[in-house]
């Protein structure tokens, strides 16, 4: 069968992040419990400890026996894969747990699962075993789906699991080709649409005597108006430095957003200055 490419990347591989090369949240997490986002893309359920190995795989550890595990990500704009033959393919390692399974479920566009369009493979791997593992099957022509959720669990309640990731490749076609390495600045940025994470600095004024708001454009735009956290701020204005006044944002989009600092030292309005800040933008599905 030829092979496919994602409209969206002109690339073969649907997966963001196969690789996990992008790790914005920081590269090591312990203590976790329910479900979190680890590297850039992916998220865990029942796991304690993540790490990026040196070999850049994905490590995961769960330390808590009493809860299903799971090593997820979801995929966004699959209207392409409808009624396709598709090959997922992913490197693992298993390191212990007597139970694992590859998990392909469709969602709609609540996220809610569709029951009808449902694959678990259990058993695929061995504990010490390390290999490609390769599943191909046709996604259903359903409209309702909206959402594709690509994962490794397990479902022994008793069982702490360890488990190395790598290369994550969902493709169209009959068979699993080499993983598709794209330039990490171009897949830092596919991950920028769902979340963005560093500091900045945005021009504003004084809009009131106390308050001072500007405009910041998101680059590149996020694929839904994100959840925004802003903190550390300070701002220059009339040559001196401040750090007084509370930073929020007052209204966003997938595009801009505009930060705020309200009760401030009194100023006329119309005064400009810069604005330096830490932000966090969460768009994830």
């Amino acid at each position: 069968m030829n092979k496919g490419f994602n409209t969206k990347t002109g690339f073969k591989n649907f997966i963001i992040n196969g690789g996990f090369d992008i790790w914005q949240r920081g590269e090591s997490f312990t203590g976790m419990s329910g479900w979190n986002y680890t590297a850039d893309r992916w998220k865990v359920y029942g796991i304690s400890d993540v790490s990026k190995e040196s070999d850049g795989r994905l490590y995961a550890l769960s330390s808590n026996d009493d809860t299903d595990h799971a090593i997820s990500t979801i995929l966004g704009n699959v209207d392409r894969l409808l009624g396709k033959e598709v090959t997922f393919s992913i490197d693992v390692e298993w390191l212990q747990g007597d139970d694992n399974n590859l998990k392909i479920a469709w969602r709609d566009s609540s996220l809610t699962w569709i029951d009808s369009a449902y694959l678990r493979f259990d058993n695929i791997m061995s504990i010490n075993e390390r290999k490609t593992i390769s599943i191909t099957t046709t996604i259903p022509y359903n409209t309702n789906i909206k959402y594709l959720d690509f994962r490794i669990s397990n479902h022994t309640d008793t069982d702490v699991i360890e488990v190395k990731l790598k290369d994550a490749q969902v493709e169209i076609g009959d068979y699993a080709t080499a993983f598709e390495q794209r330039p990490l600045g171009l897949e830092l940025s596919l991950c920028h649409r769902y979340y963005q994470k560093g500091s900045t600095h945005t021009p504003l004024a004084f809009i009131t005597d106390t308050t001072l708001e500007g405009t910041h454009s998101i680059v590149p735009n996020m694929r839904v108006s994100p959840t925004i956290t802003l903190a550390n701020h300070s701002y220059y204005i009339k040559s001196a430095s401040h750090t007084d006044g509370t930073i929020t944002t007052n209204g966003n989009s997938k595009s801009t957003f505009i930060p705020r600092i309200d009760d401030v030292s009194s100023q006329d309005e119309g005064i400009s200055g810069i604005l330096s800040y830490d932000y966090e933008l969460d768009a994830e599905i």
